[in-house]
């Protein structure tokens, strides 16, 4: 009598659930061998446990849609993956694999303003961020393009121009027109919206 209580003490629990979930207790039954009187068990976890592994992905992809730049906190934007990065790319390549005289395009944020060189043909002279790892000095003839006026640090910049290996990042010119119409790629920098070629 005992026993036959015993049993009926673990069938209980089976009943209970087999109206709702008959088929899902009998295959995780079969394809993980829990013993009869754990099912209920068993079945509590597995459901926290896709509960939580439905969360966890809510949570991914919650952060990983993309927010408004102006959202998000100065020390975070150099993290999170643009549109330039692409593009940025290749620079970052031609740094890595000491490349020069590569036509590139990039786009990056006004690092530092430096001065004018006036020596020889005159170049004025910045430094933009194009990743959190990578800078790259822009050196533009302002004897053969217009100079960029109020030009401020933390500003975006894009430019094509010719990149030249060297440790500090690279340095990139020929940001302008070729003077002679068909020699060499034109380059350009585009700021606030205007072109300077």
């Amino acid at each position: 009598m005992q026993k036959r209580l015993l049993m009926i003490g673990n069938i209980r629990p089976r009943l209970r659930w087999r109206k709702i979930t008959h088929w899902v207790l009998n295959l995780g039954r079969m394809a993980c061998h829990v013993p009869t009187g754990h099912l209920e068990t068993y079945h509590r976890f597995s459901v926290l446990r896709s509960l939580s592994c439905a969360i966890a992905l809510i949570l991914c992809l919650t952060l990983a849609a993309p927010a408004p730049a102006q959202a998000l906190p100065s020390f975070i934007k150099g993290f999170i993956p643009s549109a330039s990065s692409a593009t940025n790319s290749a620079i970052s390549t031609a740094y890595h694999q000491h490349m020069s005289d590569l036509i590139v395009e990039g786009t990056g944020t006004v690092e530092r303003l430096l001065s004018d060189d006036n020596i020889g043909s005159r170049h004025q002279r910045f430094i933009v961020r194009l990743s959190p790892a990578h800078t790259v000095l822009v050196s533009h003839n302002i004897d053969l393009a217009p100079y960029i006026k109020d030009m401020r640090e933390g500003d975006e910049v894009s430019f094509k121009g010719e990149y030249e290996w060297n440790e500090q990042g690279g340095i990139v010119h020929w940001t302008h027109l070729d003077p002679r119409g068909n020699d060499h790629p034109d380059g350009w920098i585009d700021y606030r919206g205007d072109r300077y070629e």
